[in-house]
């Protein structure tokens, strides 16, 4: 057998920012179970006597990745666990920050570009992240980047298996109790009950040989457990709501996360920190200062985040015109509170040349364009009625024949994206909840599957794109060029994110539409893509706003031009 490596990164200072003592705590704690269960080395990155630079971490990961890459590899686990301030981009993806976020170039954590680099470069058998921090939309420019090592050249892409545990939803906090000297946070205390086997429904029954232990915390019960124990806790604690989102992919054969047997893995010795339910100073406060929400009880679905995201898509379809593009704005004010005067907008589309058209503002506060040819296809770029950090907003979507484009735009640009078929063939409450579920990173193999159908009975552009990252980002690549392959039996336009992920290289195809990623996250592939897609990346990369969909701030002339007719 090979080695098991641990990290655990613990940053309770960042400039501009609350102290999160229990962070600290937290890395260590996981250190120690880590330890317990034979991980060898385990290795702390923990802010107490000196800044934690992403540039050491990166080093220590390329040495433990170059052992895994070489004949006859080495590594067959690694766990890296981050506690501290965190913020969210794109499609659900977290970036961590480090002790000089936002003062140094790339002094954060890029967990996207990380967790892809893992995925299909690393040759570790076992991957997994646990990240214990906020996932809310970022209030200043952070510089970030991978801990992992570059894409080796002429190297192919091949999935490994990894798992995903973060503490809260995209958008929403991860809390502390502030004033307690030995508390670590709500989220990272239910994991280490998990793991350390104190928490009994966490564990399930193996069998001996080949299993280590009679009993075993695997992903998936990891994740039924956390999702049923941190807004109970959440709740009890702070008078907080705060879920956990978790994204298991291995099994039980081989892959475990914590072996449960008192005799051969003994849990920390020095025992658990006190539990935060006890009589303590700080059972009742938190650095961002939760209130009291009553019920203890978990907290029904209409509350979740995803029910209200679901209905805002489903209101931005509603109100779409019969206009080629409609825009529908969540906070349609927000550009007069920021003392902006109400601007005259347009959109601009490459069919194959610049076409400049007005937008029109209807009764119910939403903008939409002229109808275009039914054979039009390509990009198009529409100036919104928002600013992100006092920039203006532009869309970068497409013109597919044949559908109406909606979208729903809010102050950090295009949250929801639905191309909506003249024939009425559009599964609109499919899109809208599915675009939920994907912008919230909650989508399952379940929703894949009812993607995939759909997919057959009628081509939506949204719901191939939804689907193909859903795919990649578990390393499903094979079933990515599957899903390019019917498309292209079919004479299909191609929506550019498929075709991407599908072979990790720059398309260039004409049945490909339109010549950049339609979502956020198809950048990060780029980044790492062959075929000329580093120049498309390094070009938009510092235009990019955080929201799911494409959505660039202040782009100049040039920069929209070359987006258009697809010239990087």
């Amino acid at each position: 057998m090979g080695r098991k490596v641990a990290l655990a990164i613990g940053v309770g200072d960042v400039p501009d920012m609350a102290p999160l003592p229990a962070a600290r705590r937290g890395a260590r704690r996981f250190c120690r179970w880590a330890t317990s269960q034979g991980f060898d080395p385990v290795v702390p990155f923990i802010d107490d006597n000196e800044p934690v630079e992403r540039r050491k971490i990166e080093a220590y990961v390329e040495r433990v990745v170059n052992l895994a890459r070489s004949e006859g590899g080495s590594v067959d686990c690694l766990f890296i666990y981050f506690a501290g301030h965190g913020v969210v981009k794109g499609v659900a993806d977290s970036v961590w920050l480090l002790s000089h976020a936002g003062r140094r170039q790339g002094e954060a954590v890029d967990v996207a570009l990380s967790w892809d680099l893992a995925l299909y470069y690393s040759r570790i058998p076992h991957v997994a992240f646990f990240g214990d921090t906020c996932r809310t939309r970022p209030d200043r420019d952070v510089s970030d980047d991978a801990i992992f090592p570059p894409r080796p050249r002429n190297y192919r892409a091949r999935a490994i298996r990894a798992d995903q545990f973060y503490a809260a939803y995209p958008e929403k906090g991860s809390f502390e109790g502030a004033d307690d000297p030995n508390c670590v946070g709500i989220w990272t205390y239910c994991l280490l009950q998990a793991l350390e086997g104190r928490a009994p429904e966490a564990c399930v029954t193996t069998v001996r040989p080949p299993a280590l232990a009679e009993r075993a915390v695997v992903s998936e019960s990891l994740e039924r457990y956390l999702e049923d124990a941190v807004p109970i806790r959440a709740r009890q604690v702070l008078g907080v709501e705060q879920w956990p989102c978790s994204h298991p992919v291995t099994r039980w054969q081989p892959h475990v996360m914590s072996w449960v047997d008192p005799d051969a893995f003994p849990p920390p010795q020095d025992g658990p920190d006190p539990d935060p339910l006890a009589d303590s100073p700080g059972a009742g406060s938190d650095s961002r200062q939760g209130s009291p929400t009553g019920s203890p009880n978990a907290p029904s679905e209409e509350d979740r985040p995803l029910a209200r995201e679901t209905r805002d898509n489903l209101m931005a379809s509603n109100v779409a015109q019969d206009a080629a593009i409609s825009v529908f704005e969540t906070t349609p004010d927000s550009v007069h509170r920021n003392g902006r005067r109400k601007r005259n907008l347009f959109m601009e589309v490459g069919t194959p040349r610049t076409v400049r058209s007005r937008l029109a503002r209807d009764a119910n506060g939403s903008w939409s364009g002229p109808t275009f040819d039914e054979r039009s296809q390509g990009a198009a770029l529409i100036h919104l009625d928002s600013f992100w950090k006092n920039r203006p907003l532009w869309s970068a979507a497409a013109v597919f024949p044949g559908y109406a484009t909606a979208m729903r735009v809010d102050d950090c640009g295009v949250q929801y994206l639905a191309y909506l078929d003249s024939r009425g063939t559009t599964d609109i409450e499919l899109v809208a909840r599915m675009t939920a579920r994907a912008r919230l990173g909650v989508l399952s193999r379940a929703d894949n599957e009812g993607m995939r159908l759909s997919l057959e009975k009628h081509f939506d552009p949204t719901m191939a794109v939804l689907l193909a990252h859903s795919l990649h980002r578990t390393g499903e690549i094979e079933r990515v060029g599957m899903l390019l392959g019917s498309l292209r039996e079919r004479s299909l336009p191609i929506p550019f994110d498929v075709a991407l992920l599908a072979n990790h290289t720059l398309p260039n195809q004409a049945d490909v539409v339109p010549g950049f990623p339609l979502a956020t996250r198809g950048w990060t592939v780029l980044r790492y893509s062959n075929g000329g897609a580093k120049a498309l990346a390094h070009m938009a990369a510092p235009h990019l706003a955080p929201a799911y969909w494409t959505t660039l701030f202040q782009p100049s002339s040039d920069l929209r031009y070359k987006l258009l007719l697809g010239d990087p």
